[in-house]
């Protein structure tokens, strides 16, 4: 109790001095984006980051450690009872989101070029995209386990399928439903890296905990996430040594993000919301069919779809996986990026131009993210 009153103390007599108190999730890894991004881009700003568990847990602790060791943000015991008293008083800032969520949104931001919001926003997404970040050799290193699943480091690739089963039962008292459109089959991954073992004999492992599906056993495509020795530790060294990743629109990406690990992202829904402050990374799109007319939405109609309307969403709308030659594609891409072996034709860059030309004044930090070519070729009338 002396810690919590110290601590709002110390933050009311900060926030007298102009300082910003931001609150940050940390019972969901994706809770933590706002405080990299803005650490990222501003080393030294009025900002004081304090962070509360509303279930009471930690994400990742390990990762949860790494950040405040990194950035030194507020972490205390009771500081959900913290955050409600902030939240009541309305002491908290609310910074702004890079990501928009509709076109709208996005003409809003980047119509005047000359606003103070727009290059707010536009240094923070160009600096993270370019931070250069050196993970210390000594964090996370558990030689025996990668030669009990003989795994060679930089030598594997690590996967994530989103699900519903973890907010629902990590958070069971709220209707997680609004944005299953994110979530995703796990044996079409577990096909196409089955697939890219066959041909180049790269071994594969999922990552994330309290998960559902399964698929069959394969000794090369290990399931960590149903293994007796799994721990938020070992996730992350994990992914730390991994070739790259692969996953789908979700916050379990934030680590490997945040080590600057390629990242393959496949079943994305809402292309406005591409990952920008990524580099060296590739994605590929679930296809969205309009339920009323049966047609496929070209990008320039998703735009104008409302995502956060899910009774909207699920009237009007289906969204259709990426089969597991999808995502081979895609993950082939970026093995052979890695090893310098990529070769881009002319119609690649074509379809790649043409893509983010869409975005109009949206579309810089794009050098190193790049759309799937084989994606694009099949499926031409997303530019259209």
């Amino acid at each position: 109790m002396i810690t919590l009153l110290f601590t709002i103390l110390k933050l009311i007599f900060l926030r007298f001095l102009k300082y910003k108190i931001v609150f940050i999730n940390c019972s969901r890894i994706g809770g933590y984006y706002d405080l990299i991004w803005e650490r990222r881009a501003h080393k030294k700003n009025k900002i004081i980051f304090v962070g509360f568990s509303p279930n009471s847990k930690i994400a990742n602790k390990s990762f949860h450690l790494l950040l405040l060791e990194d950035y030194n943000f507020i972490y205390i015991k009771k500081n959900l009872i913290l955050y409600r008293i902030f939240n009541k008083f309305d002491l908290i800032y609310e910074l702004n989101h890079i990501i928009p969520n509709n076109f709208s949104e996005l003409k809003n931001i980047f119509g005047n070029k000359n606003s103070i919001l727009f290059d707010s926003i536009k240094t923070k997404i160009d600096k993270n995209y370019n931070y250069k970040y050196i993970l210390n050799k000594n964090f996370l290193t558990n030689h025996s386990f990668f030669n009990k699943i003989n795994f060679k480091k930089n030598e594997y690739i690590c996967f994530h399928s989103r699900e519903a089963k973890y907010l629902n039962q990590e958070f069971p008292n709220k209707d997680w439903s609004y944005h299953d459109y994110r979530n995703s089959n796990i044996n079409n991954y577990y096909y196409a890296l089955k697939k890219f073992y066959k041909k180049f004999a790269i071994k594969s492992c999922r990552f994330g905990k309290n998960t559902d599906l399964s698929y069959a056993y394969d000794k090369n495509i290990l399931d960590l996430t149903k293994n007796s020795v799994y721990s938020e530790k070992l996730e992350l060294e994990l992914i730390k040594n991994s070739k790259f990743v692969l996953c789908s629109e979700t916050g379990a990406s934030c680590f490997a993000e945040y080590i600057s690990k390629p990242i393959v992202y496949v079943n994305w829904s809402n292309p406005l919301r591409i990952s920008r402050w990524v580099p060296n990374s590739i994605f590929i799109f679930k296809k969205i069919r309009n339920k009323n007319n049966d047609k496929l939405l070209p990008i320039r109609e998703i735009f104008n779809i409302d995502f956060d309307d899910s009774y909207y969403l699920k009237k009007n709308f289906e969204f259709i996986e990426n089969t597991h030659d999808e995502i081979f594609h895609a993950i082939l891409e970026q093995y052979l990026r890695i090893n310098n072996q990529w070769s881009a034709t002319k119609k690649d860059n074509d379809l790649q131009n043409k893509f983010w030309e869409l975005f109009k004044d949206y579309n810089y930090c794009n050098s190193k993210t790049f759309i799937g070519a084989r994606f694009l070729q099949d499926n031409k009338y997303l530019l259209s």
